[in-house]
C-alpha cells in the first residue's frame, strides 16, 4: 500500500491497479467531500482554512493521500475474498493505528520509525524568532535608491530559483520589479542565514526582498494571530471517518502540520499591500499559483487592492488527475484565492485548467523551448546486444522509483538491460551503482533505447511532442498523473 518493497517467500501479489479503476475516483471523492465538510463546519475560520496544504490535496507529493485511498480499496478486497488471517508489515505509526482499529486480531510486524512529535507553539516561535533575525539582515541590505518609484508591473521571485548569472528567467523581463521571498512558509524554500546572507549580498537588479518591508509591530500582530489559530485548531473536531475507517490520525498531523505553516505566513500580511502600494503596481505575475502558498497571495492582494490584476503561470506538471483544486472549487465564490488569468506551457494541461478551474478565468498557451535533454535524447544503433533504458524521476517520486528498480533488478536475471538513472537536480538522493543500475549526471555522448519517465514531470510532454521512444513508469500503488486525454497515446511501464 505504502512506498516500500517487500519480498515475501511463497507469496502472490495482489495489484492495487487492478482495482483502481472501479474504486479510486470513488473513494477519492468521499476524501475530498469529507475534507471539504471540515471547511464548511469551520464558520468563520473557512477563509484561512482553505489556505493550508491539507485541503491543497497535494497528491503529487503527499503519500498519505494515495494511502487513504489504497486502504479504502484493500478493505473492499480483504471483504471480497473473506480474507480471515492478516498481517501487516509497516514503518508507518497512522497506518497501524488505522488497520487495528478495523482488523484488532491483525498480526503486526512493525519496523518502527521513530513517532513524530509535534509541538505547534513551539515551532512557531521558532520561526518567528528565525523572522525577527532575517528581517533585521534584509533591512540593513535595502536600498531604495537602485529602484524606481513606480513599476506597473510586478513578478513572483524565489532567487535563486529560477535565476541564472543574477538575471531572473522565468518570466524574463528585468523591467518587471522581482518581489523576492526569503522565507516563504519555508515549504518552498528552507534557507539557513548563511543562504539568506550569500542571496543578499547578490545586487539583482529591479529586486526588492519583502521581509525586508516587515515591521517589528507586524511580526509581534502575525504571531499573535498565529497563536490563535494553532489554538483554535489544536481545539478543533479532529474526526475524519470515511466508509467507517477512522482516519483521525492522519487528519490530526497533517492539519497541525499545515497550520503551523500557514501561520508563518502572517507575517507578510502589511508588507506585502504596502510594497504594491509605494511603487504603485497594476498588475502581478506569479508561479506557484495552483499551491496553498498562492491561494495565499491571491486572496491578499485581491483583499487589499482591488485593481491588481493577477496572472498565474504554469511551473510544473499539471492535469485532471491532480487534486490541487478539487476541494478549493467545490464553492464557486472562491474566485479570491485564484489569479485572472492563467498562462499554459502545452496544449494538453491548458484544456485541463480550462476543464477544472471556474469560467470567468481568462486562459492562454504560451509554447516553452523544449527542455535541453529532450532535445538531445538520442536513440541507440540497432545492432546493440544490450537494452539501454534512462529513467528520470521527478522531484518527489526519486526515492520511491530508485527502489522499486533497484528490488527489480535484484530479483531479475536479464543481464542485457542496463538502467541508468538521472535524477532532478533539485532532489538528488542517496544512491550508488548497483549491478545493472547506473547513477549518471548528463546523457552527453550517451545513448538509449527507452526513456522511462515519471508521470509527475513536465519532460512527458517535451518527449511525447518530438515523438522519442518514452514510456511513463506507472507505480502499482500510486495513481497515474498523466491526463485522461492522453492515456490512450503513450505507453506505460509498470513497477
Amino acid at each position: 500500500m505504502g512506498d516500500g518493497n517487500l519480498e515475501i517467500i511463497n507469496s502472490k501479489e495482489i495489484p492495487l491497479k487492478k482495482y483502481y479503476k472501479k474504486n479510486y475516483n470513488h473513494f477519492k471523492k468521499k476524501l475530498i467531500s469529507s475534507l471539504h465538510q471540515k471547511i464548511l463546519h469551520s464558520k468563520d475560520k473557512s477563509d484561512i482554512l482553505s489556505e493550508l496544504e491539507i485541503f491543497n490535496l497535494r497528491n503529487d507529493k503527499i503519500n498519505n493521500i494515495n494511502l487513504i485511498i489504497n486502504l479504502l480499496i484493500v478493505k473492499k478486497i480483504i471483504s471480497k475474498f473473506n480474507i480471515n488471517n492478516l498481517s501487516l508489515i509497516t514503518d508507518n505509526q497512522l497506518i497501524q493505528k488505522i488497520i487495528t482499529q478495523i482488523y484488532p486480531r491483525i498480526e503486526i510486524i512493525n519496523y518502527q520509525k521513530k513517532q513524530l512529535r509535534i509541538f505547534p507553539f513551539l515551532r512557531i516561535s521558532k520561526f518567528y524568532f528565525k523572522a525577527f533575525f532575517v528581517i533585521i539582515i534584509t533591512k540593513l541590505f535595502r536600498n531604495y535608491k537602485l529602484l524606481k518609484k513606480k513599476y506597473s508591473t510586478a513578478c513572483l521571485s524565489l532567487s535563486p530559483i529560477f535565476y541564472k548569472n543574477k538575471k531572473e528567467i522565468f518570466f524574463k523581463d528585468e523591467k518587471y520589479l522581482k518581489i523576492n521571498f526569503l522565507l516563504t512558509d519555508e515549504t518552498h524554500l528552507n534557507f539557513s542565514f548563511l543562504d539568506i546572507y550569500k542571496i543578499l549580498r547578490n545586487k539583482y537588479k529591479n529586486l526588492i526582498h519583502v521581509e525586508s518591508a516587515i515591521t517589528l509591530k507586524d511580526l509581534i500582530c502575525g504571531l499573535i494571530k498565529s497563536y490563535r489559530f494553532l489554538y483554535f485548531i489544536s481545539n478543533s473536531n479532529m474526526k475524519l471517518n470515511i466508509d467507517k475507517i477512522d482516519f483521525s490520525e492522519f487528519y490530526k498531523e497533517y492539519l497541525i502540520i499545515s497550520a503551523i505553516n500557514r501561520s508563518k505566513l502572517n507575517i507578510y500580511d502589511q508588507a506585502i499591500p504596502a510594497l504594491f502600494k509605494k511603487f504603485q503596481m497594476t498588475r502581478f505575475k506569479m508561479y506557484l499559483f495552483e499551491y496553498n502558498f498562492g491561494f495565499y497571495l491571491n486572496k491578499l492582494i485581491k483583499n487589499n487592492l482591488k485593481k491588481i490584476d493577477i496572472t498565474g503561470y504554469q511551473h510544473g506538471i499539471f492535469s485532471d488527475k491532480l487534486m490541487w483544486f478539487d476541494i478549493l472549487t467545490k464553492n464557486k465564490n472562491n474566485l479570491k484565492y485564484l489569479p485572472n488569468e492563467v498562462i499554459s506551457f502545452n496544449f494538453q494541461s491548458l484544456k485541463d485548467y480550462k476543464k477544472i478551474l471556474p469560467k470567468n478565468i481568462s486562459f492562454k498557451l504560451i509554447q516553452k523551448p523544449k527542455s535541453k535533454i529532450s532535445i538531445l535524447f538520442k536513440h541507440t544503433k540497432k545492432n546493440d546486444p544490450q537494452k539501454h533504458i534512462l529513467i528520470l524521476p521527478g522531484t518527489h517520486d526519486a526515492r520511491i522509483i530508485y527502489g522499486r528498480f533497484k528490488n527489480k533488478i535484484l530479483n531479475s536475471n536479464k543481464s542485457n538491460e542496463v538502467f541508468y538513472f538521472k535524477f532532478h537536480p533539485k532532489n538528488r538522493i542517496v544512491s550508488e551503482d548497483f549491478k545493472n543500475l547506473k547513477i549518471i549526471d548528463s546523457t552527453k555522448n550517451k545513448r538509449f533505447n527507452l526513456v522511462l519517465i515519471s508521470s509527475t514531470s513536465t519532460l512527458v510532454y517535451d518527449f511525447y511532442k518530438l515523438k522519442k521512444n518514452i514510456m511513463v513508469y506507472d507505480i502499482n500503488n500510486k495513481q497515474n498523473l498523466i491526463s485522461s486525454g492522453l492515456l490512450n497515446k503513450i505507453k506505460f511501464f509498470e513497477v
